[in-house]
């Protein structure tokens, strides 16, 4: 992730006699884009005006300069690449695509370390939030799609969708979110009027993990911003992200006489009269 804007300083209202006056805020320093530098995506990533040469080079950004640059780094144990991300071992950006890595190895976002680093695929669902790609790098996975624009570069999305509905029946592809208008369900197309009527905590992507694909999670958003939908499909991970939705009937994954099991992984079914009631938490 790029590092943050300098913060603005703080508005400050002064209260006089009959009278206030309001200091001005500094504009935010933007920092420059890091993608957009000519030349091959295949063993190097975009920094800035230049490319660094991977793996022996990863990309950062500088604020004494206020630009990013290519700097020397050592292979990253596997412990600290998933894990987590030392102050004095920054990782950088070391791939922007699957084209970076080694053979049997991908590029991804990590839950942990909030950075740019090579994973084993087979350790993608678990250790990453997303897989990283650009318009001319490498494919992604059969069934997922590249989001790229541009230069700019994107993720491997899976379709989301569509989410179970009325009746507990899949909505058409058409009209793939489903949505709680007042005391009924109602299977409606995104930005559509249907859509825009209710608010986000009332749009579902999915409602069941049957709704994702290859291998997403169908999960509650969370975060104390507002969001287009309250649920969605998407990778997931117990510490770094929110509810995983479950079916409250479904219990099979603990023996009956197994209490502590039961206990540790039991699926919260929905609060009142709910009209999903196989929507549940864990």
């Amino acid at each position: 992730m790029p590092p943050p804007a300098e913060p603005s300083a703080p508005l400050v209202t002064r209260l006089g006699s009959g009278t206030s006056t309001v200091s001005s805020a500094p504009k935010r320093r933007e920092l420059p884009p890091r993608g957009g530098a000519p030349g091959s995506t295949q063993g190097t990533v975009a920094c800035g005006r230049t490319r660094c040469q991977a793996p022996g080079q990863a990309c950062f950004f500088s604020r004494e300069r206020w630009a990013w640059e290519c700097r020397p780094v050592a292979p990253i144990p596997a412990e600290h690449a998933i894990h987590k991300n030392r102050e004095d071992e920054p990782l950088g950006y070391r791939c922007d695509d699957g084209f970076d890595c080694p053979d049997g190895e991908t590029c991804c976002d990590t839950f942990g370390s909030l950075q740019r680093v090579c994973v084993p695929r087979s350790q993608v669902p678990s250790v990453c939030i997303a897989e990283i790609c650009s318009a001319e790098g490498a494919l992604c996975p059969p069934g997922r799609h590249c989001s790229a624009q541009g230069d700019e570069e994107g993720r491997c999305e899976a379709p989301q969708g569509p989410a179970t509905c009325s009746g507990k029946r899949r909505c058409p592809s058409d009209k793939p979110i489903c949505v709680i208008a007042g005391a009924a369900l109602k299977c409606v197309a995104e930005g559509s009027p249907a859509y825009e009527a209710v608010p986000g905590t009332d749009r579902l992507r999915c409602t069941r993990q049957s709704d994702c694909h290859y291998g997403d999670t169908c999960q509650a958003v969370f975060g104390e911003i507002e969001h287009e939908t309250a649920t969605y499909c998407g990778p997931y991970h117990p510490m770094y992200m929110g509810s995983r939705l479950c079916d409250p009937a479904d219990q099979a994954r603990c023996a009956p006489q197994d209490h502590n099991c039961r206990e540790r992984h039991a699926c919260k079914p929905p609060s009142g009269d709910s009209l999903l009631p196989w929507m549940g938490v864990r």
